[in-house]
Parts: C-alpha cells; sequence; structure tokens
C-alpha cells in the first residue's frame, strides 16, 4: 500500500487511535458492522422517517440504507486510517531505514539492479522512502514506477510527488508507459486528454528532453491523426526528427516533413531516402535496418547539423543499396550528398591549414 504525503490533521487523527477511550481493533469495528447487519431488519420495521424526510431524501428505504452505508464508509475509513499508520510505522524501523538508504546512494544502474527481484510490496516501500526524502530523486522514483512488478495502481497521484514543472510533465508521460504496459488503453487516451495543455507548450519549446518527447509523440499519433498540422505548426526540424524516431510509420511521417518544411540539403536527402518506395519495402523485411537509422540520427543529432551525412552515406551504401533491386536512385542521392559534403571537408580542411 502506498503512503501518502500525510497532512498533519492525519497524523494527529492516527495516534488517537491509540488513546484507551477511542482504541478498538480492525477486527471489532468489522464485528461492530456485522453485528448491525444482522439486526438491519428488525431496526427497518422500526425505521420511520418524517413526511419532509421522505419527501426530501426519497423513499423509506433509501434512507435506511443510506445511513447504513454512511457507517459501513466510516468503518472502512477507520481500517484504512489503521493500516497506513502502520505502514508509517514500518518505514520508520532502524533496519528498513539503513536498507533504503543504502538503495538512494547507489548509483542509478546498481539501483535498478538491486530492485530487480523486489516483490511489489517492498517496491511500493522503496516508492514511499523515496517521496518521503525532501530532495526528490526523479530518476530513482521514474525506475521504481516503470518496474513492471509495481501495479499501476499503487502509484500515488501526482500531487504526491511534489515536483516541480519540468519533472511534473515527465512523469505525466512516463505514465503514458506504465497505462500501455498494463494494456489500459482508455487511461492513455484520457491522460493525453487531460495533460496536452501542460505538455505540449513546454515540448514546443524545447524544455523537454528528447527522450520523453519522443514517447509522448508516440501515444499522442496513435489517438491523434493530425500529423502534418503539428508539423507545421512546430516548424523545427529538432521536433520533426524527434517525431520521426518516435513512429513505427515511418515513410508517411518522412513524406509528410518533405513536403512541409524548408530542409538542409542533407535532411533534404535522408528523408528522401527513408521515403523511397524500393527502401520502404527492404526496411519492412528488415526491421533492424530502420532500427539502425533511428538510433544514427539519435546519437549523431543530425537534427542539428549536416556532419554526420558521410556517416549516412556510409550506412545507406552497406545496408539499403546491396539490397535493392534498382539502387540507381538511391545512389543518386548519396552521390549528391557525398559530393556537397566533400566539398565542405575540403573548406573545412583549408580552414584548418589556415589556422595553423
Amino acid at each position: 500500500m502506498i503512503v501518502k504525503r500525510f497532512k498533519s490533521n492525519f497524523i494527529a487523527n492516527a495516534l488517537n487511535l491509540f488513546r484507551k477511550d477511542v482504541a478498538k481493533t480492525v477486527s471489532q469495528s468489522q464485528s461492530i458492522i456485522r453485528h448491525e447487519d444482522a439486526s438491519n431488519l428488525n431496526k427497518f420495521k422500526d425505521y420511520k422517517p418524517s413526511i419532509i424526510s421522505s419527501v426530501t431524501y426519497g423513499p423509506v428505504q433509501e434512507q435506511f440504507l443510506k445511513g447504513k452505508h454512511d457507517k459501513v464508509i466510516q468503518g472502512n475509513k477507520f481500517n484504512q486510517d489503521l493500516q497506513e499508520l502502520i505502514d508509517i510505522l514500518n518505514l520508520s524501523n532502524p533496519k528498513s531505514i539503513e536498507y533504503h538508504k543504502q538503495l538512494l546512494n547507489l548509483n542509478n544502474q546498481k539501483f535498478t539492479n538491486a530492485i530487480k527481484t523486489l516483490s511489489e510490496d517492498k517496491l511500493a516501500e522503496v516508492l514511499n522512502f523515496l517521496l518521503l526524502q525532501p530532495q526528490k530523486n526523479f530518476e530513482k522514483l521514474s525506475i521504481v514506477m516503470m518496474n513492471p512488478k509495481l501495479n499501476f495502481k499503487k502509484i500515488p497521484e501526482i500531487e504526491e510527488f511534489d515536483l516541480d514543472e519540468i519533472n511534473e510533465v515527465k512523469f505525466k508521460i512516463l505514465m503514458l508507459r506504465k497505462y500501455n504496459l498494463s494494456h489500459q488503453p482508455l487511461k492513455i487516451m484520457k491522460s493525453l486528454k487531460h495533460n496536452f495543455h501542460t505538455i505540449y507548450p513546454l515540448i514546443k519549446d524545447k524544455s523537454i528532453p528528447q527522450y520523453y518527447e519522443r514517447i509522448f509523440w508516440y501515444f499522442y499519433f496513435r489517438y491523434n491523426k493530425d500529423l502534418k498540422e503539428k508539423i507545421l505548426e512546430l516548424d523545427d526540424v529538432y521536433h520533426s526528427f524527434t517525431i520521426w524516431e518516435a513512429l513505427p510509420n515511418f515513410q508517411e511521417v518522412s513524406k509528410t516533413i518533405l513536403h512541409s518544411q524548408k530542409l538542409s540539403k542533407f535532411h533534404e536527402v535522408f528523408f528522401s531516402v527513408v521515403s523511397n518506395k524500393s527502401v520502404g519495402e527492404i526496411i519492412k523485411q528488415n526491421p533492424n535496418i530502420l532500427n539502425s537509422m533511428k538510433k544514427f540520427s539519435i546519437n549523431h543529432k543530425i537534427y542539428a547539423n549536416d556532419l554526420g551525412s558521410v556517416n549516412f552515406a556510409k550506412l545507406v551504401n552497406d545496408q539499403i543499396t546491396p539490397l535493392l533491386e534498382n539502387p540507381k536512385s538511391v545512389q543518386d542521392l548519396i552521390e549528391q550528398l557525398t559530393e556537397e559534403d566533400f566539398k565542405w571537408n575540403d573548406k573545412f580542411m583549408f580552414l584548418m591549414n589556415e589556422i595553423k
């Protein structure tokens, strides 16, 4: 069970449970409710509300059952408060504190490995401990959140995390992945609709790392069909490459970018190659080629410059053109690119010689 950031009035109420004059065990409270259940029939026979109550609050049965329902809620609230207090006390155990502190001091890779074998309850304990820290470690929080053993229902509401604006948006984006892993498409759609107005502005001004932006676009375009509108609206090759890297329909995205934006020679050749019909067929038969191209795009940050164009030409010549029945059209594109590159290389070498 996840322990929330408790307010002072809850702590006071919970501690009052230990006073002799109000102490009741969970089993006692349940016993009282069961006893009331057994006597419901006799009580109902004697239950006679006023005429005004009947007009205002409905039939006799509804009023009687509502009163009973309120008592059940009170009993359940008692049980919940007691269990939450027990959870706090468990986290205060010296052995627990020492164990969790050791986890907190691990680097992210070792932390990930350390929690792999933990049960769901233990993962919830670790998450509780991280949430109780004055300085939130978002990376470790996200590692615990995304552990497949931890059910999304055990992750508290975002208000419990007490995050700054950027990390709050990261949290909302990671929850899209969590819902997807839990096969909850309705929750993904609801989250997209509810959070779009807070996520999109930060994506547009590049305040969110591309890793999170890719996750967002992957789910956004799964349920929305305004690809061209968004590319035109963003009007930035940075976002265009991020969208291309995120989506499986690589040819549609490539063609949309080609026809919607002003591109450098390298970027134009890149998307021309990827949108080529023959290349598309080769990639569909060999998914690893697309993975190589996406990794290349991400690692070289080719949205920012043309410096990776020689390596891109090599990638195409090594992995794609040997598989094409008629490689001429692609080779022509690559040759334009390499000629342009060699010109830039000549200029670069000239400048280096001048500096010497």
